[in-house]
C-alpha cells in the first residue's frame, strides 16, 4: 500500500536517479530484459542494495506496460566490499582475487584439518569467528581476524560465503610486548613504575622484600620529593 501510485525514483537515492531515468528509458524502448542494480532507501531509513529486472509488456487495452522483478542483493554488495578492503590488506587486487579460492591465502601454520573444521562449522551453523595465520601476496605471515557468515536464499540454500577481515599484527605484537614487560617486572630487582608526574602506580615483588615496603605502600610514593 506503501507503493501503489507514487514513482519508483522517489525511494532512489539522488545521486542514482539519473542512471534510473536512463535505465527506464532504455527498458521502455526495449522488447527484452533490462536490469540494474541501484541503492534504494528502505522504509526503516536504511539503504539496500536491488538488482532490477525489467521487461516492457504490452497490455490488452491499455498502454504498454512494465514489470520490475527487485531482488536485494545487500549482503552481496557488503561482501563485494569486505573482498575489496581483504585484498588490500592481503595485497592484492581485486581482480587478482576474484574467482580465486581462499587457499590462495592459506599459510603453513595450520594443517588442512584446521580448515575442513573451519568449514564444517561454517556450513552447519553458518557462521565461524576467530584468528588465522594468513599468508600475504609477499609470502609475509601474519594473524588475521576472521569473520565467516553464510548468506542463503528463500529455500535455505547457502548463496555466497561472507568473509570479514581484520589484520590483528599491532595487537598480537602489543600482547607480546606486554608479555615480556610482565616477565621482565618478576625478576630479583627492585622495580618502580611511575606515572608522568612521578607517582609510582606499580611495585613488583622484588621491591617490596628489599625496601620492606608493601606494594600498596609503594603505589603512595613518588620518586622525588614534591618540594625539590
Amino acid at each position: 500500500k506503501h507503493l501503489i501510485n507514487r514513482h519508483l525514483d522517489e525511494f532512489i537515492e539522488a545521486e542514482f536517479k539519473e542512471r534510473w531515468t536512463k535505465h527506464f528509458l532504455l527498458a521502455s524502448q526495449s522488447s527484452g530484459k533490462n536490469a540494474c542494480e541501484l541503492p534504494f532507501r528502505h522504509e526503516a531509513g536504511k539503504i539496500v542494495y536491488l538488482h532490477l529486472d525489467c521487461m516492457t509488456f504490452d497490455a490488452v487495452d491499455a498502454p504498454p506496460q512494465m514489470r520490475i522483478t527487485l531482488t536485494d542483493i545487500t549482503e552481496l554488495k557488503n561482501a563485494e566490499h569486505e573482498l575489496r578492503i581483504a585484498a588490500a590488506a592481503f595485497g592484492y587486487s581485486p581482480k587478482e582475487v576474484i574467482g580465486k579460492t581462499t587457499d590462495l591465502l592459506r599459510s603453513e601454520k595450520h594443517d588442512p584439518s584446521f580448515y575442513e573444521a573451519i568449514w564444517t562449522r561454517v556450513d552447519q551453523e553458518g557462521f565461524w569467528e576467530g584468528e588465522i595465520w594468513e599468508k600475504h601476496k609477499s609470502g609475509r605471515l601474519f594473524p588475521m581476524r576472521v569473520v565467516l557468515n553464510v548468506v542463503k536464499d528463500n529455500h535455505g540454500q547457502i548463496t555466497h560465503y561472507v568473509g570479514a577481515f581484520s589484520d590483528v599484527t599491532e595487537r598480537e605484537r602489543a600482547e607480546t610486548e606486554l608479555r615480556i614487560a610482565a616477565a621482565a617486572f618478576e625478576t630479583q630487582e627492585g622495580i618502580l613504575i611511575a606515572d608522568a608526574n612521578k607517582k609510582v602506580v606499580r611495585a613488583n615483588t622484588a621491591f617490596s622484600d628489599i625496601t620492606g615496603y608493601s606494594p600498596e605502600e609503594a603505589v603512595t610514593l613518588s620518586l622525588l620529593d614534591s618540594k625539590r
